[in-house]
């Protein structure tokens, strides 16, 4: 018997916490080093290392080891290294390297593979919209314009598969038609 894996994609008014990078490619690390501020600049280059065995080499976000006691200062440099990048990189970058897990399911499961995208589920919890508040940060801003571009980005793709269904049907009634008018 066949089965089928069924995506079930819920969405609320956010996508969850964006991830720091675990590479940035040398250009984008030296375009960044460039942009940002002398707190930004300390951040970056005590985070992220130039790893040149990698193939092209990149730098790297080094790993954390801490104690219980030091979470909270660590979370906090974390925290402010993110706002740097969400501060340096343009539009293209900040897609590219500070994505959330739910955005890379989506992309993953959901954009890429046209089979489970017709399969998929989507709901969309409207009752939780994000609170518009003049003073918002930065990154909160840039994860409202990421949640609107993944829902722009599900719409086309859902549209597209209605599109191509109507064809399908469309399709369908006419040699049906042709074939009860012979």
């Amino acid at each position: 018997a066949d089965s089928y894996l069924i995506p079930i994609l819920f969405l609320n008014s956010t996508l969850g916490e964006p991830l720091l990078p675990l590479t940035i490619e040398n250009q984008d690390f030296a375009n960044a080093i460039s942009s940002a501020d002398n707190c930004g600049k300390l951040l970056l280059e005590k985070w992220y290392v130039l790893d040149e065995k990698s193939e092209p080499s990149c730098y790297r976000l080094r790993s954390i080891k801490v104690e219980k006691e030091c979470v909270a200062g660590i979370d906090e440099e974390l925290n402010s290294l993110m706002l740097n990048l969400v501060e340096v990189f343009s539009r293209e970058l900040r897609d590219s390297y500070l994505t959330t897990v739910v955005e890379q399911e989506i992309n993953n499961t959901v954009l890429m593979s046209q089979e489970l995208a017709k399969r998929c589920i989507w709901i969309q919890n409207t009752g939780m919209q994000a609170k518009n508040e003049e003073n918002q940060s930065q990154l909160t801003v840039e994860m409202s314009r990421r949640l609107s571009n993944i829902q722009n980005d599900l719409k086309v793709c859902l549209k597209i598969f209605l599109r191509s269904k109507f064809v399908n049907i469309l399709n369908d009634y006419r040699r049906n038609w042709r074939r009860s008018t012979s």
